[in-house]
């Protein structure tokens, strides 16, 4: 039936939905794994805000610490300051070193205590035998000096010339009583006591705590040394908060040294000329947060790829379905009855051919048709019945009301889903008009046969030796005088009405009969139980047996020939009734006649019987006599060659046109002929009538005659193509799935490399950086006049030192060669696993066996490199060897991957590595191929299982029980080689594969 022809039910278009689902699965992967990038994104703009906002909150907490910890210090020392000018303008004699040892804790961070003239002269000093010497041209003096207003004045860390030591230098003004410059107190503070208080600050490696004054020279700094001392901060951000009187702010800047971005809380000492600029890295603060999004790119990407696996499966679903959709199609359309389609109102939604031609009007007549209130008055009852979830059946005439034919029909009507609602139903129609005639003749003929019998007064019986069930119709029990109380009888109840004389004889017989040593037909007496009177039977009877040749039935009949005996009887004693005795055998060959034609008619019917069986096997059944006609051709041929019978009988069985392989087919039958052996054949190539490829399993044997010859063969083929079909989707399948356990390990092996390929080009990058300072510094030297040449080449030197020239003269080669060397293991390892994806369909291929295992350790590598070692002994005199590529590669996987999870049961024991040893050699025209383990080994006890299919001592979800199995199939059916196994328990296990070199 056209698909043009068929009602369009549904809204939604099931072929587009078919035809587009790869798109339709791939456009919905696309977005979700767009939305999960935009999310994760999105995500990440929020978390590196959230640690950003936390890295300032950080710094602002310390900026407060330092800041209270400077005031603290400060206001101390401006205290001092304040109380010895008070004291000295008390009066002029005051003794600093007795005030410094009134209180030694505060002066411990006071290097001095000095009073300078107004002449700018030490006149007085904390330091015992001070000298006095001259700092007027000191800023600390020279600010008070020339400026009467000023207040407390905090110098940049100078060397002092009486303590010999840097400090930070907190002057104030001494005035006389006239309001005339006196000269200055000095309070002289060690400056590596606030970068103590600063070193026990955690603020990362690279952070920064620094105390800058008015002038942007640092008073102090963590991790403070003598070289920094002086050090100016050279930044506009600090000087523009400063200069506009910003309290507390975070903000960020480039590092002017390193171009590091910084993230930066500046904060102004309250009441003091000073601000605190705390700076850390913004990577040391988001470290935790690159960390996070590298997991979260890697879940979403990995999320993603099984998006996509997903797509990729379900897109194979769709298409699976739309192959079955088109195969159901043509079931439907090609169906032996008809089949229609009602939907739930009981109109008429779709039908075949077949349906068409027993209604007699055509499909378009039937579509759009109300059965359920149009069709005939005893088919409305069944439809709604259906329409409402009922199964129905109806079996009996029907007229049609579109086509007006009439026939007997057996309809069955199944509805789609069995509720109260109504629902779509199926409907199913055989026309069975031959089988009513034919039941109705059978009657017939059934009435004369038992008229015939009884009038004969023959009994018939059948015995099932299997189940020791005998038979009788009426006439038996009537000859046996026995009552019909049971169906059935055991053979111990009839042995209880036979003579005890005649019952050995009559179980030999039957004994030979059952043998085949001889016909059933034997004369026997039986006692009746009611007046315990002898009579005479004969019994014929037919051993009905299996293919197998063992019997299980015997039918047979038994005629009472009492009166034929006593006759006989008589005939002895008397010979005076001659006539009467030649009367009785005319009588008894009268009988004979009769048992000779219901003889003849029971093979004939047994052979009708054989013709249906031989007639209903699926399996093609072809017969060919000694000259090689065809004898024998059943309804199987006749389907799948598109042969009918009389185009076969008869012909010359080479000459058929048979789509086939001739060449494997006829040297079976010769050797069939030769051998008087049954052969077979496995997967044995043909072409169906229909157009498509399939496989046989062919059995020829030979037909034997009575004398024990062969007059001719018997070919029987078993249509396995379907089943090849399953055994190839099951070895992909398999091989897919050890892929996909390999997945995990085989990213591990191509991370390590990129790893150290990425930390070689971050070093190659900062090298390229200081190489950049490096030829900025000489362009920008080379524009300087030609005089100039000691101080560019002072600068050069300068440069060359600070870079470290040296170093990266010898490291830049060794991490390009790190790098090569990453690229050149990521490159091995995909190839490796490109080589072992290659497949090469049907075709038998020359396969270099040792690259073939050499990519199959690599791609298995993480399987077995933290169990065992793996060694390899290849033989050089190994030729490559015809076999199908991809299949071996399968079959080395799966022992290497078996030989890995045996050793790592013995290695969690033992805590030492394991051994895997691969040799290979040539023995004749076979290579051979030895995989030796040091594993747990294989139990003696299930040896003889580990080949069978899903069979496997592995726990359970750690073992399918096909790998094995799968390695067999390859090694043994599709290559006709052999694999065989020794072991010892605790030992190791040893797997020996022979291949043939010419496949």
């Amino acid at each position: 039936m056209n698909k043009s022809n068929t009602p369009k039910k549904h809204v939604f278009d099931l072929y587009f939905m078919q035809n587009n689902a790869v798109a339709i699965c791939y456009g919905i992967s696309s977005l979700i794994v767009a939305l999960l990038f935009v999310g994760i994104f999105l995500k990440c703009i929020i978390e590196k805000q959230l640690d950003v906002s936390a890295a300032y909150r950080d710094t602002s907490n310390i900026a407060r610490a330092v800041e209270e910890h400077a005031i603290r210090t400060f206001e101390q020392a401006s205290l001092l300051a304040m109380s010895i000018r008070f004291r000295y303008e008390q009066e002029d004699t005051l003794d600093l070193n007795s005030l410094a040892k009134v209180d030694p804790q505060a002066m411990s961070i006071f290097q001095q205590l000095a009073i300078i003239n107004e002449h700018g002269i030490v006149s007085g000093s904390s330091i015992p035998g001070f000298a006095p010497v001259d700092l007027s041209e000191r800023e600390h003096f020279k600010v008070h000096l020339l400026n009467p207003g000023a207040g407390l004045f905090v110098s940049k860390p100078v060397l002092g010339k009486v303590s010999g030591k840097w400090s930070i230098q907190l002057t104030t003004r001494l005035t006389r009583a006239d309001k005339s410059f006196a000269g200055v107190v000095v309070v002289s503070l060690d400056p590596f006591y606030l970068s103590s208080f600063y070193k026990d600050i955690d603020i990362g490696p690279n952070g920064r705590i620094t105390l800058i004054g008015q002038d942007d020279v640092i008073r102090a700094q963590k991790n403070m040394n003598e070289s920094t001392f002086g050090a100016i901060i050279d930044d506009e951000m600090v000087r523009y908060l400063r200069d506009n009187n910003w309290d507390h702010v975070n903000f960020e800047a480039n590092d002017t040294n390193s171009g590091i971005k910084m993230l930066c809380t500046y904060k102004a000492v309250e009441g003091f000329p000073l601000s605190v600029l705390i700076s850390i890295p913004e990577n040391d603060a988001l470290s935790g947060f690159y960390t996070r999004r590298a997991g979260y790119i890697a879940f979403v990407t990995c999320l993603s790829i099984l998006v996509f696996i997903l797509a990729a499966w379900m897109s194979r679903v769709f298409r699976a379905l739309r192959d079955n959709s088109d195969r159901l199609r043509i079931v439907f359309d090609n169906s032996p009855v008809g089949i229609m389609h009602l939907g739930s109102d009981g109109t008429v939604i779709d039908c075949n051919e077949k349906f068409s031609h027993q209604m007699g009007a055509p499909i378009s007549t039937i579509l759009g048709f109300n059965a359920a209130n149009k069709s005939g008055v005893n088919l409305r009852s069944c439809i709604n019945n259906a329409l409402y979830g009922n199964i129905e059946i109806y079996e009996g005439p029907y007229t049609s009301t579109v086509g007006h034919k009439e026939s007997y029909f057996r309809m069955i009507f199944n509805p789609v889903s069995l509720t109260n609602s109504p629902n779509d139903v199926i409907v199913t129609s055989e026309d069975i008009s031959e089988r009513i005639h034919a039941q109705e003749n059978l009657r017939v003929t059934t009435e004369r046969l038992q008229l015939a019998t009884q009038s004969s007064g023959i009994g018939i019986w059948d015995y099932n030796i299997e189940n020791n069930v005998l038979i009788w119709d009426d006439m038996m029990y009537k000859i046996y005088g026995i009552n019909n109380t049971s169906a059935s009888l055991t053979i111990e109840e009839w042995q209880s009405n036979v003579h005890p004389d005649d019952l050995q004889f009559c179980m030999s017989s039957v004994e030979r009969a059952i043998r085949g040593e001889e016909e059933l037909s034997i004369d026997f007496r039986i006692i009746w139980k009611s007046d315990n009177s002898i009579h005479y039977l004969r019994a014929n009877a037919l051993v009905n047996r299996k293919e197998s040749g063992l019997a299980h039935r015997i039918i047979g009949i038994n005629l009472d020939i009492t009166a034929r005996k006593t006759a006989e009887l008589a005939l002895q004693e008397a010979y005076a009734e001659t006539e009467k005795q030649v009367a009785s055998r005319t009588q008894e060959l009268a009988r004979a006649n009769e048992l000779l034609q219901t003889e003849i008619i029971e093979r004939k019917q047994a052979h009708c019987e054989i013709n249906q069986i031989l007639s209903s096997i699926s399996a093609i059944i072809i017969g060919v006599d000694q000259r090689g006609m065809v004898v024998r051709w059943n309804a199987a041929a006749e389907n799948i060659f598109g042969l009918t019978l009389q185009e076969s009988i008869g012909k010359p069985f080479h000459s058929l046109p048979i789509p086939w392989d001739w060449e494997a087919l006829m040297k079976g039958v010769a050797l069939t002929r030769s051998e008087l052996k049954p052969q077979r054949l496995y997967n044995l190539w043909y072409e169906h009538g229909e157009g498509y490829d399939g496989y046989f399993v062919i059995t020829i044997g030979p037909l034997w005659n009575e004398n024990g010859g062969a007059d001719g063969i018997l070919i029987l083929g078993d249509d396995i193509s379907e089943l090849k079909s399953l055994e190839i989707q099951l070895a992909q399948a398999a091989k897919l799935e050890a892929i996909g356990q390999l997945a995990a390990g085989i990213a591990h092996e191509i991370n390590t490399p990129t790893q150290y390929v990425g930390d070689s080009v971050m070093f190659l990058k900062d090298a390229y950086a200081d190489l950049g300072q490096l030829l900025t510094q000489v362009e920008e030297l080379s524009r300087l006049p030609s005089p100039c040449g000691e101080e560019v080449a002072a600068s050069l030197s300068l440069m060359l030192e600070e870079i470290e020239v040296d170093f990266l003269r010898e490291e830049i080669p060794k991490t390009i060669s790190r790098i090569d060397e990453g690229i050149g293991r990521i490159a091995a390892i995909v190839l490796a696993m490109k080589r072992f994806s290659y497949t090469s369909g049907d075709e038998k291929k020359a396969v270099d066996i040792r690259e073939a295992i050499e990519n199959t350790l690599v791609i298995s590598r993480n399987e077995w490199k933290y169990v065992a070692e793996a060694t390899t002994d290849f033989d050089p005199e190994l030729p490559p060897v015809m076999c199908l590529a991809g299949d071996i590669n399968q079959v080395f996987l799966n022992i290497i991957v078996n030989a890995a999870h045996a050793i790592g049961d013995v290695v969690r024991e033992s805590n030492s590595l394991g051994c895997i040893a691969i040799s290979t050699r040539k023995d004749g025209d076979f290579a051979v191929i030895i995989i030796k383990d040091t594993g747990t080994g294989i139990p003696k006890e299930v040896g003889s299982k580990v080949f069978n299919l899903f069979f496997t001592t592995k726990e359970v979800g750690k073992g399918t029980g096909q790998g094995l199995a799968i390695a067999y199939d390859i090694v043994v059916n599709k290559h006709n080689g052999s694999i065989t196994f020794e072991s010892e328990a605790g030992q190791g296990t040893t797997f020996i594969i022979r291949l043939p070199l010419a496949g």
